[in-house]
Order: C-alpha cells, then sequence, then structure tokens
C-alpha cells in the first residue's frame, strides 16, 4: 500500500532553526509520543521533513503520513520530505510521531520541521512514553525481537487535533542539523512503494 502523502525529490533541506529532541530519560527501545501544533492556512504548500533514530510513524492531524526507518549510515544520515499539503487545515494543525527510542546519549530523538511555502515553522514538541509497548520492541534489532502492548493503556486518539496535551512534558532540544554525530545529512529520494 503507498503512503497517501508523495515523498517530495526536488531539493529541500533543513534551516538553521530545526532541532533535534527527545523524551528526557527515555530508554532503549521505549516507544514515544510526540506532539507539536502549527498554524497554517490551507492551499498553502506545506511540506513535512523527517529524521529519526529509528524507526518512526508520522500522523498529521490524525492521518497517517508515514511510517519510516531510513537505512543510512549515522555520519551521513537520510532525511525524509513530504509534500502534506493536502492535509493541512486553517488554523491550528497537529505533527503527531510515534517514535522507537534509542536509548543513546547522541543518537536519539527525533528532527521534524514543517516549511510553509518558503517559510520555516517554529514547532515546539511536548512527548510522554507510550506505557502501553513493553520493551524489547525495536522490529529491526533482530527476529528475536517481540513486542508486548497492553491494551488497557493505549492512548486513543493522542494523533489527533483537539486531544489534550496539557500535561505532556516538552521535549529536551539537543541541538541543531549537524550535530555529531549526523554531522552530514541528506535528503532520501525514494520512490514511494
Amino acid at each position: 500500500m503507498a503512503d497517501r502523502f508523495m515523498t517530495v525529490t526536488d531539493d529541500v533541506r533543513y534551516s538553521d532553526k530545526a532541532q533535534w529532541v527527545v523524551m528526557p530519560g527515555a530508554a532503549r527501545q521505549q516507544w514515544v509520543m510526540y506532539r507539536s501544533h502549527f498554524a497554517t492556512k490551507a492551499g498553502n504548500r506545506v511540506l513535512l521533513l523527517i529524521s529519526a533514530a529509528e524507526y518512526c510513524v508520522i500522523y498529521l492531524n490524525g492521518m497517517l503520513v508515514s511510517r519510516s526507518f531510513l537505512r543510512s549510515y549515522i555520519y551521513d544520515k537520510a532525511y525524509e520530505v513530504y509534500d502534506v499539503s493536502s492535509a493541512v487545515t486553517d488554523g491550528d494543525n497537529v505533527i503527531a510521531v510515534h517514535a522507537c527510542e534509542s536509548g543513546e546519549k547522541e543518537r536519539c530523538g527525533i528532527l521534524c520541521e514543517v516549511k510553509d511555502g518558503d517559510d520555516e515553522v517554529r514547532t515546539e514538541w511536548v512527548c510522554r512514553a507510550d506505557d502501553s509497548i513493553k520493551a524489547p520492541c525495536a522490529y529491526m534489532a533482530s527476529s528475536a525481537s517481540y513486542e508486548a502492548v497492553d491494551m488497557s493503556l493505549i492512548c486513543d486518539g493522542w494523533q489527533e487535533p483537539g486531544y489534550d496535551d496539557s500535561e505532556w512534558q516538552m521535549a529536551e532540544s539537543l541541538g541543531g542539523v549537524g550535530r555529531y554525530p549526523s554531522e552530514k545529512m541528506h535528503q532520501s529520494k525514494k520512490e514511494p512503494q
């Protein structure tokens, strides 16, 4: 099944304002839910740039944008660019990222930026652990990995606008594009599957 949102293949780069963020104290193979709000107008060309330390699932206003695991060398990290123009609404929009954390000090978190036309949109991230998924959860670690999910702890609707994230903690900024160890970054130009 193809992703609903097309991968952008023309050159798009992160701005100097883009920041890697992580949930403070995130453990190895712990799933984290990240949320950020931004305002725009429907009809604008809006691009979403995303990279993550490990596997992640990206949503915009509750709609699945992509499931992403970018295979790249840590010192030349890949990122994806999606045209999400068709999903933005006038006013408040919500980006939600469900990410499996590495638990490492350097190679962790997500790097996500929204571009509204030629302007970078400032985003602040809140986060919380997804307590419904028990580690180990890394799909790519080995064939022996498993995932235990406690359905009673599922956080329904967290990807949707209007969800109350006021009790979530602020994500910690780790620094901008080019921070160690991902000193180089390149745009993945894969064709949609």
